[in-house]
């Protein structure tokens, strides 16, 4: 059976920053972040989903999970992947692989 993985970004409006991670189930992920059983999100939640994408593999995913973390800069997340400038928790864009 294919598993498919999930490039998430993450928002928070207490401090005002992203996390990218992947997963091969979001909803499930998401509630871990905003139960706080991952250190890196813990106290800092509520956690929204601004940006996912599906990746037919896991070295697919943490291909792209790298590219967005080595672009660093939030206002390049915003304008590479269509993030208003608000951070967008409201809307979840899905897009392709590329």
């Amino acid at each position: 059976m294919d598993k498919s993985f999930i490039v998430y970004i993450l928002h928070s409006k207490k401090i005002n920053r992203y996390y990218v991670g992947i997963t091969s189930n979001l909803k499930w992920r998401i509630q871990q972040h905003n139960r706080g059983l991952s250190p890196f999100t813990r106290g800092k939640g509520p956690w929204k989903i601004v940006y996912s994408m599906s990746c037919p593999s896991r070295q697919d995913a943490q291909a792209k999970e790298k590219e967005i973390k080595n672009w660093k800069s939030p206002k390049l997340m915003r304008e590479r992947l269509g993030l208003n400038r608000q951070s967008g928790p409201d809307a979840t864009n899905e897009s392709a692989p590329g």
